[in-house]
């Protein structure tokens, strides 16, 4: 998992993103957007770019907490099912 602050500057949330979404080894990453870009289009834009889910600043610690145990989660499940290598 990985937090973004979409509106950072030289190199934004959405280059980032994108760069993350290319590196051999991360095709799991959750990509998690905490901005405070409210307009509809920056969240299209941030769907676009691979960020599952978009956090408003001040985002709700509790929403955002139970989003990230859920990922936790799940992504736990996942690595349990996969056979051992070795």
């Amino acid at each position: 998992m990985a937090l973004l602050d979409l509106a950072m500057p030289k190199v934004d949330g959405f280059e980032l993103a994108r760069f993350l979404q290319e590196m051999p080894g991360l095709e799991h990453l959750v990509l998690i957007a905490v901005t405070g870009l409210t307009e509809e289009k920056h969240q299209e834009r941030s769907r676009e770019v691979g960020i599952k889910h978009y956090f408003l600043k001040p985002c709700n610690l509790a929403a955002l907490q139970a989003m990230l145990d859920g990922a936790a989660r799940r992504m736990a499940a996942r690595s349990a099912r996969r056979p051992k290598s070795g």
